[in-house]
């Protein structure tokens, strides 16, 4: 037999509204892309700005270690999902 998150045996005397409510939580910004650069007193987006704001569905993003590319594409794919 199934339970809900509270034990009770999930079934027919349960209402289907019931047992059907989402739960909603706050959530929190865990992630944002880093900032770009100053240069001549304008602001030159970063690598990730430039990345998640691109309307291509494949891009070559390389680079050498740490500026995050990896989390760029795990937060590009991400915004598409769920």
């Amino acid at each position: 037999m199934f339970t809900d998150s509270q034990g009770r045996p999930m079934g027919i005397g349960i209402p289907l509204t019931e047992r059907l409510q989402p739960t909603i939580t706050p959530t929190r910004l865990l992630w944002k892309p880093l900032k770009g650069i100053k240069v001549e007193g304008k602001m030159i987006k970063g690598s990730q700005e430039l990345y998640m704001a691109c309307p291509c569905h494949h891009v070559l993003y390389h680079g050498s270690r740490g500026p995050g590319k990896t989390d760029a594409q795990i937060m590009q794919f991400r915004s598409m999902v769920g």
